[in-house]
């Protein structure tokens, strides 16, 4: 089989089973309850769909990275809502409803978000294909995810019989990837420059630093904003770039991004574990909804 084929197929199996997994053991009422938390959902928002991208895409200006380099580390930093965050938050022991209802909502939106953020950066290197990206986006992400929820709504003894197989799957075909990337990408990786380690490392430590939130937010779902905030959708990024931008150094780009926002979150999750917070406050029944 071609490379670039198995890569693409590779890319799409992973999107598709974690988007399954995922929506086996979401509800409905997962993304309803965050209308009685508007604070930390609208910082979530916010700093996920806005303000990480729009960091992302000053250092790259302002770093004058290479095009090509420029195009992944937007494209890892425009896909947010990673369901990796969900197991981050459950080491750390912090606050898994606000999660569940993130994981839930920040890849719904981003279906549109991405593409138009995509679009901001078509001078760095050919042309954003919007539509293209927006449709494959909605066929790989939602339609898994909305198919594992009516599963959960409606044979929720199926669902949990099958979250955990769809998991392994998706487990296994990120680490297949990985190996992938690594054996045929891995030399372009590793000429990756030092400004460009630095850079990918710093969004890293951003997507942390705040995603904590803004003040009066308990410290437990601080601790989960600042997880979702790091846990980028990489799988997503890793099937757009094998899908649209068939570059070695958009591939390695992303692949180090992706890197950097797996071992960033789960060594901070690992400290928090250690170190309990209180659990988040009820929610505030005087608020909207």
């Amino acid at each position: 089989m071609d490379l670039t084929l198995a890569q693409a197929a590779g890319s799409v199996l992973l999107v598709v089973s974690l988007m399954l997994a995922t929506g086996l053991r979401l509800q409905v009422s997962d993304l309803l309850a965050l209308r009685r938390r508007p604070g930390p959902l609208g910082w979530a928002l916010v700093m996920n769909l806005v303000v990480l991208p729009a960091l992302a895409w000053g250092m790259v200006v302002g770093l004058d990275l290479p095009p090509l380099v420029g195009l992944g580390v937007l494209l890892g930093a425009a896909a947010p809502g990673g369901p990796a965050a969900i197991l981050y938050v459950t080491m750390a022991g912090v606050d898994l409803p606000l999660t569940v209802g993130l994981t839930l909502l920040l890849p719904a939106i981003a279906v549109i978000s991405t593409p138009l953020t995509l679009s901001l950066v078509a001078e760095l290197s050919a042309p954003i294909p919007v539509l293209p990206i927006l449709t494959t986006l909605v066929g790989m992400q939602m339609v898994p995810l909305a198919a594992g929820m009516l599963v959960r709504r409606y044979r929720p003894a199926l669902a949990a019989r099958a979250a955990g197989p769809a998991t392994t799957v998706a487990n296994l075909t990120l680490a297949g990837l990985v190996v992938f990337l690594m054996v045929t990408k891995g030399h372009v990786l590793l000429s990756s420059s030092v400004v460009t380690w630095l850079a990918i490392a710093a969004l890293a430590g951003l997507g942390l630093v705040l995603g904590y939130g803004p003040p009066g937010v308990d410290r437990s779902s601080a601790r989960a904003g600042a997880l979702v905030g790091a846990s980028r959708n990489s799988s997503v990024a890793i099937m757009l770039a094998s899908t649209f931008f068939l570059d070695p150094v958009v591939d390695a780009t992303v692949l180090l991004y992706g890197l950097m926002n797996l071992l960033a979150p789960m060594a901070v999750a690992a400290v928090w574990r250690r170190r309990p917070s209180a659990p988040p406050s009820p929610p505030d029944h005087d608020g909207p909804g």
